[in-house]
């Protein structure tokens, strides 16, 4: 397995985001193909297509780091730099994880663990951040664990933003 960071994807790695991408669409809630960007304010589950295609050229302009396994992407996270917004004003410039998708029969093998220590650790100084930002959704028990067990703060819940019952939550974790 390599890991890498690019600001500037190749055809064939913009390929292979796409497929994970895909593989990935309903893991999120809503899922991929209903939103149009990585950061949506107003988030519904009404299917806008079939397939996350607003999403996905949506993140095609970010930072991203990329987990290969003989030449094929097997996991990704993607991040905006210098983001912020209302829920984030005591964090002024983050680095926004937007996206981060692993090969579904791959989970649980340490990929995910992999891509948040390259972004906590190992990030160029040009895209360097001392926060590094996230949301997710209260039902996202695999990555508020995560998130939890390496001491990322909440600092902000959209109550039932995604649904009833269903809020929005905003983490930060501070680096050096």
């Amino acid at each position: 397995m390599e890991i890498q960071f690019t600001d500037n994807l190749s055809e064939e790695e913009k390929k292979g985001i796409w497929e994970l991408l895909c593989k990935c669409n309903f893991d999120f809630f809503p899922p991929l193909s209903s939103r149009f960007s990585t950061s949506d304010e107003f988030l519904t589950s009404e299917k806008q297509s079939n397939e996350p295609i607003a999403y996905y050229k949506s993140i095609l302009n970010q930072q991203f780091i990329l987990v290969k396994e003989h030449q094929k992407i097997i996991g990704f996270l993607s991040f905006i730099t210098s983001y912020s917004n209302e829920f984030l004003k005591n964090y002024p410039s983050t680095n926004y994880v937007s996206t981060i998708c692993i090969e579904p029969n791959l989970r649980g093998k340490g990929i995910g663990t992999l891509l948040y220590d390259f972004m906590e650790q190992q990030l160029p100084k040009n895209v360097h951040s001392n926060y590094i930002s996230i949301r997710t959704w209260n039902q996202n028990f695999a990555q508020l664990k995560i998130l939890d067990k390496r001491a990322y703060r909440l600092v902000h819940e959209i109550k039932n933003h995604r649904g009833e019952g269903i809020s929005s939550l905003y983490f930060v974790k501070t680096i050096s």
